[in-house]
């Protein structure tokens, strides 16, 4: 699972070509993509992309960048989709997010069933990836450092940096609210290394650097 952490401008993704591979977001904006390199599978889950609030063509973007993967989109996408077509109907599956089960959810998620809900859209790419069978999955992009820099998104991307930013809040989030909602997030990964562990999968943050510490770590160039 790679996710758009600025962490990804330091690492060279041309080894993971033949791999399975998950991404998520604006990860269609990065250099390695090309005819040679595609991602196999590609998530989406902020309601903004279907509400209205983010341009449909952002989507279509996405398909004419990455013709051939297959995506993985929450069930309240289906209405949106099915009018705008923005993403390839057959190409596409819908995925049943019930949030508030981090604490008691044991067992591999169905995706063909109700699954646990996700707060970060790397979640359902971990989930995904144990649905179908993945022994190992190796995460890469996961920064999850919003806290040291008041909750601003930075990717790799961006050329926004930490020390660029303002100090304060970013949007209505106060700090307090922050954390509140890191804890859900780890509570969250808690859950899927619970499964993980029960199930002999091995979830691995290759990340260079970033703060989610739930996983194993290993360095990237060491895999690879």
């Amino acid at each position: 699972m790679i996710g758009n952490g600025p962490s990804l401008n330091e690492q060279d993704l041309t080894p993971l070509a033949n791999e399975i591979t998950f991404v998520a977001n604006y990860f269609h904006h990065h250099p390695i993509i090309s005819e040679s390199w595609q991602p196999k599978y590609y998530c989406l889950t902020d309601p903004a992309y279907f509400d209205g609030r983010e341009p449909v063509e952002l989507m279509r973007d996405i398909v004419a960048t990455v013709p051939s993967a297959s995506f993985f989109v929450p069930h309240y996408a289906a209405q949106f989709l099915s009018e705008t077509k923005a993403l390839p109907e057959e190409r596409t599956y819908y995925v049943g997010l019930c949030g508030g089960l981090e604490d008691e959810w044991n067992e591999l998620p169905d995706l063909t069933s109700v699954t646990p809900g996700v707060q970060t859209v790397v979640q359902l790419g971990i989930m995904a990836a144990m649905f179908m069978g993945c022994s190992t999955i190796y995460l890469m992009g996961l920064d999850h450092n919003w806290l040291s820099h008041g909750g601003m998104p930075m990717n790799f991307y961006s050329k926004e940096d930490a020390k660029s930013q303002p100090q304060g809040n970013v949007g209505n989030w106060d700090y307090k609210s922050l954390m509140v909602a890191m804890t859900t997030i780890w509570r969250v990964y808690e859950m899927h290394q619970r499964i993980a562990q029960r199930y002999g999968i091995r979830i691995v943050n290759v990340t260079n650097g970033g703060f989610l510490d739930v996983f194993e770590r290993a360095r990237y160039e060491d895999i690879v």
